[in-house]
């Protein structure tokens, strides 16, 4: 990624995250120096990415200081360390829930070569970013969960609170692990639910020192912006399988088809193979089938999209559903390489595929259509 980073552009979301970031180190450098606060910089929930964001301007200085002097080529590269960490994070959480080294390391490979996560991997300031940090939260709860440790419960309530004031809809993947703990905890004790509230709790406290915006009221404050996001309904028209609609009239169903048309048929074939593990609830050893959290996980983002008011901007809203897939695509190809003829083969060929026509695609991944998709459009 870093090798090609160049022949990435800048997409429209990326200028007001330069300008979010920049203006938060200001409002730092004010509140450190008991000066007045510049005015916040525009997002749709004022203050909100602050963590990142600021993170992304100070590593965006540093490469200033080191000669990269093009910011929005140092931000892509802060994005391509997030997806890497992403991808590193999804194989130890697949192998904390009991798949195996090579299902893990397999499951991981399935997200990276996702043509809507390469797509994102760069020039995405927000979903990629939320992604990152779903993932983190989810991991870290699961460790938490499974060490019975009041330290990781602190810990996963600090990523929990980074999760929340990244993307408010990573409130869906926490409940796909919650409920993977409730489905596949043989017993659950009192030391497990009060865990549970040493995250929550700590999870609330850090989304508040997260969202700094929030301090000088933060009831009034969190009721205003969640209120207004909330009952804000966008038009913006969206192309749509021949039809231009008005974002609050496209159906359910829009990012589910489009996740189809853009991912390998082979790829989508073994997340198929992975979805009928579900029928084994366990792995050989006996631990939670990491098909039941990434089912879950893609359950859960399906639900949030039949609550949103309006469904815009394709596949990169989903892109925080994307690891449970990856979880089910790499169970799949676990499952060929251990019980089909020719195992290793069949369960390799489709990375192989996807990695072949994203270098065909390439720097063009967002526009990937898989090959029956193109066929049926001539």
């Amino acid at each position: 990624g870093a090798a090609v980073s160049g022949d990435v552009g800048m997409t429209a979301d990326e200028p007001e995250t330069l300008r979010a970031g920049a203006r938060n180190l200001e409002i730092v450098a004010a509140w450190l120096a008991g000066a007045p606060l510049p005015d916040w910089s525009f997002h749709e929930l004022t203050g909100f990415y602050f963590v990142l964001d600021t993170v992304r301007a100070l590593w965006i200085r540093a490469c200033a200081a080191l000669g990269l002097a093009d910011a929005a080529h140092a931000q892509h590269l802060a994005h391509l360390a997030m997806a890497a960490t992403t991808l590193y994070v999804l194989q130890r959480l697949a192998r904390g829930v009991g798949a195996s080294e090579r299902a893990a390391t397999l499951a991981a490979l399935a997200l990276a070569l996702l043509p809507p996560f390469v797509a994102h991997s760069q020039s995405n300031p927000k979903d990629l970013p939320a992604t990152f940090a779903l993932v983190l939260a989810v991991a870290a709860l699961l460790r938490a969960a499974r060490t019975a440790r009041w330290g990781d419960a602190v810990l996963a309530g600090v990523a929990l609170g980074l999760a929340l004031t990244t993307r408010i809809h990573a409130l869906f993947g926490i409940g796909a692990a919650w409920l993977f703990v409730l489905a596949t905890k043989q017993r659950l004790a009192r030391r497990d639910f009060a865990l549970q509230a040493v995250v929550v709790c700590v999870g609330a406290l850090a989304a508040l020192a997260f969202w700094p915006w929030l301090w000088p009221a933060p009831a009034s404050r969190f009721a205003a912006a969640i209120g207004g996001v909330g009952t804000k309904v966008f038009t913006i028209p969206v192309l749509y399988l021949g039809d231009v609609l008005p974002a609050n009239e496209v159906p359910w169903h829009y990012r589910a088809v489009l996740l189809a048309a853009t991912v390998p048929v082979a790829t989508t074939a073994l997340a198929v193979a992975g979805a009928f593990a579900l029928g084994a609830r366990t792995t050989a050893d006996g631990a939670p089938h990491p098909a039941v959290l990434g089912a879950l996980w893609l359950l859960a983002f399906a639900m949030a999209e039949g609550l949103v008011w309006s469904r815009y901007d394709g596949v990169r809203h989903f892109l925080p559903a994307l690891p449970g897939f990856a979880l089910l695509v790499g169970t799949g190809a676990d499952w060929l390489w251990t019980r089909a003829r020719a195992g290793p083969a069949l369960a390799l060929a489709p990375f192989a595929i996807a990695a072949v026509e994203l270098a065909l695609v390439h720097p063009y991944s967002g526009a990937y259509l898989n090959t029956p998709v193109r066929l049926a459009l001539g």
